[in-house]
């Protein structure tokens, strides 16, 4: 007995969690490239993934002039054609979820992702993201969106209500595809800094990268390689080669410039932190970095 029991514990310790990628799309151009980035982080991690299409507002009828409508026999037919009318224009929009979904599969099995769930829902989008995201490790979701995509100077309407909704790290994707070999990580010794350190190193979603930590105050690439290497190097369970940078400056700027000069493909930093950073994360300003940076980004907090 006490033999079965220790092969019953080693069976179960040697089974892995499956990684499960949430990506909510929709019709914009940024859907199909945020496909390429689930197909290659489901690659790595053997991840199921998870497409989402909401259809956040109620499709209405037109607005007609009602004051001809006084008597009961012409109140009740107009209803009765609204009613046809709101019902039609739904039908219209969930085919269009539907043809969206259907699309985005086809493009992750081109990509050799044929493990694909698709999920259709209606109302509000941050909370459909509340109840579906404890069955997800991570959330994707692009820079735009369908009613944003052909506006450059702006982010998606729902994307800070996405995040701050969100207590999982949030994958953005940006419209060019590139692979993801190194991580430029913004770091400033908070727990949201900690977190997606940790996640990146500690996680099968990226699988090895080439890991940048950059750190914007005095000394700090004195503090970094001092204060927190010990901790860093005990939570690099994927081994992944780590290099140190210090900045001086506007947290924001010295941000942008290492993402383009240390030629990184991801930007990854916690949102809400403390410090010099926190200022980058609390409301419009949040929208401003991500605007900004050339490369998708990660999110935790």
């Amino acid at each position: 007995d006490l033999v079965a029991a220790s092969e019953s514990i080693t069976v179960k310790e040697n089974v892995k969690k499956t990684v499960t990628l949430i990506a909510f799309i929709d019709g914009s151009a940024h859907a199909l490239t945020l496909c390429e980035y689930a197909a290659l982080l489901a690659k790595r991690s053997g991840a199921t993934i998870k497409l989402y299409h909401v259809l956040e507002t109620p499709v209405e009828p037109d607005k007609r002039d009602l004051s001809g409508a006084i008597n009961l026999g012409a109140r009740t037919k107009l209803m009765d054609a609204l009613v046809s009318a709101g019902e039609k224009k739904s039908k219209v929009a969930l085919s269009k979820g539907r043809e969206i979904l259907e699309k985005s599969k086809e493009k992750l099995e081109q990509f050799g992702c044929p493990s694909v769930e698709l999920r259709l829902r209606t109302g509000d989008i941050a909370d459909s993201l509340k109840s579906k995201e404890a069955g997800g490790d991570i959330i994707l979701i692009g820079k735009r969106g369908e009613r944003t995509s052909e506006k450059k100077n702006r982010i998606g309407d729902n994307f800070e209500r996405i995040v701050r909704a969100s207590t999982k790290p949030i994958f953005v994707g940006n419209s060019v595809f590139t692979v993801i070999n190194h991580v430029l990580v913004a770091y400033d010794g908070s727990l949201p800094s900690r977190r997606v350190l940790e996640y990146l190193l500690g996680n099968s979603v990226f699988g090895k990268l080439k890991v940048s930590i950059l750190g914007v105050s005095k000394a700090s690439k004195d503090w970094l390689e001092q204060d927190q290497k010990p901790y860093i190097l005990q939570i690099n369970k994927n081994n992944c080669p780590i290099d140190f940078i210090g900045a001086n400056g506007d947290p924001k700027e010295q941000i942008i410039n290492h993402v383009k000069n240390t030629k990184c493909d991801m930007l990854a930093i916690g949102a809400y932190g403390h410090s010099k950073f926190r200022n980058l994360f609390i409301g419009s300003t949040t929208t401003t970095l991500i605007h900004a940076s050339p490369v998708p980004v990660l999110l935790s907090k």
